[in-house]
């Protein structure tokens, strides 16, 4: 029998101080493509990818596969403001120490659609936050410049250039537990333990996949409508959708 997975050649480089927190890179070319893989998935998980990366350095691109905290089992005691913060992390790892300066784009895959989606809504509110400080910085020098003592204005963080992004096979995990009988039941038990301070503490194990532990408030984000991870079910308006 032949192995699934093509022959890939690359580096492995750690971009944040977690034991998760490392990634795959095939390509010299100073542009890629990020595949963030979606829920029980991590490193190799995606089957296209050795064709994608082929494809892509024909094309001058080079691909990064990304693994974060929540890869593998490690979903359940997660959340996507932690995802989203590794991924900021390893794209600014990939400017400042790698080199990779031609920016971008985000490819997420099933729930890493999600990561993508939340990581896009965070770096739109800190550009604004960035925007906002820098006004009232050119009106403080400005101030400063008719008094005769012009100061230098912030320095603004390093910001990866991110070029597009892929929202490949978004899922509704609302809409998959909707089908599991035990959905309602652990519900409850998570709202009981998160009204008691227990958010953080486990309040399942998923056996609609892997068994991997959950806690209260991450059970809680995919079961509830709206919940933080509630961003591709079919019943959302317009308005929610674009909230």
């Amino acid at each position: 029998t032949s192995c699934v997975f093509s022959l890939m050649e690359g580096k492995l480089i750690r971009y944040a101080p977690a034991a998760a927190n490392v990634a795959f890179v095939s390509g010299r070319h100073k542009r890629y493509v990020a595949l963030i893989a979606g829920m029980t998935e991590g490193l190799l998980s995606l089957p296209y990818a050795p064709h994608l990366t082929s494809a892509l350095d024909k094309k001058g691109w080079s691909t990064v596969q990304v693994q974060l905290s929540s890869s593998y089992t490690g979903y359940g005691i997660s959340n996507l403001d932690q995802d989203a913060a590794e991924l900021d992390s390893l794209l600014t790892c990939l400017l400042s120490e790698h080199g990779y300066d031609q920016g971008g784009v985000l490819l997420g895959h099933s729930t890493g659609a999600n990561i993508v989606t939340r990581y896009m809504q965070q770096r739109r509110r800190k550009q604004k936050q960035k925007q906002a400080g820098s006004t009232e910085a050119v009106a403080a020098a400005g101030a400063g410049a008719a008094a005769g003592s012009l100061q230098p204005g912030p320095v603004l963080p390093l910001c990866p250039q991110v070029l597009g992004t892929v929202l490949h096979a978004p899922v509704s995990d609302r809409e998959m537990l909707a089908m599991w009988d035990g959905t309602a039941a652990l519900q409850e038990r998570a709202k009981a333990m998160l009204a008691g301070g227990q958010g953080e503490e486990i309040c399942c194990r998923f056996w609609p996949a892997d068994g991997a532990p959950v806690t209260a408030r991450r059970f809680l984000a995919w079961a509830n409508r709206l919940g933080d991870d509630d961003m591709y079910s079919s019943d959302l308006s317009d308005a929610e959708l674009a909230g």
